[in-house]
């Protein structure tokens, strides 16, 4: 009668552990889709866009490149290495809340912001060649 007794007050004790340690990952997940809901995919696209076209704008002065255009350009592969490593945190943190809960909108959203670090990455790597591209096309200029 005692071993029953200590074993269902053991039991009964993991279970309120079970219970709390649930509500704090439903919370952890809300506070997630609240901060994933923040991110528009379309209002990012069109920033792409629009730097491209910016892009294409600028080709003709290909000539006027400076020092501080160079320059700019290394500040701005810096500041994408920076954003991509704190999508590559999100990306974590997500991953670890979806181990812990396993929801189906969750694992959608995570997908979600996996698309947008790969297009990350690959803007990351688009303006690494653009770089290169007018740091190359100075040099030859400057000669």
């Amino acid at each position: 009668s005692r071993q029953a007794r200590h074993r269902s007050d053991t039991a009964e004790a993991d279970h309120k552990q079970l219970i709390a340690r649930h509500t704090a990952a439903v919370v952890g997940v809300s506070e997630m889709k609240v901060k994933i809901a923040g991110i528009d995919v379309d209002e990012l696209r069109a920033e792409v866009a629009k730097r491209r076209a910016r892009m294409g704008a600028l080709e003709p002065e290909a000539g006027g490149v400076g020092e501080a255009d160079v320059a700019a350009g290394a500040q701005q592969v810096g500041r994408l290495r920076a954003a991509l490593r704190e999508l590559d945190d999100e990306l974590a943190k997500a991953r670890g809340a979806l181990e812990q809960v396993g929801g189906a909108v969750v694992r959608e959203r995570l997908a979600e912001i996996g698309q947008v670090i790969e297009r990350a990455k690959e803007r990351e790597r688009e303006v690494e060649v653009e770089y290169e591209a007018w740091r190359q096309l100075q040099h030859w200029l400057c000669k």
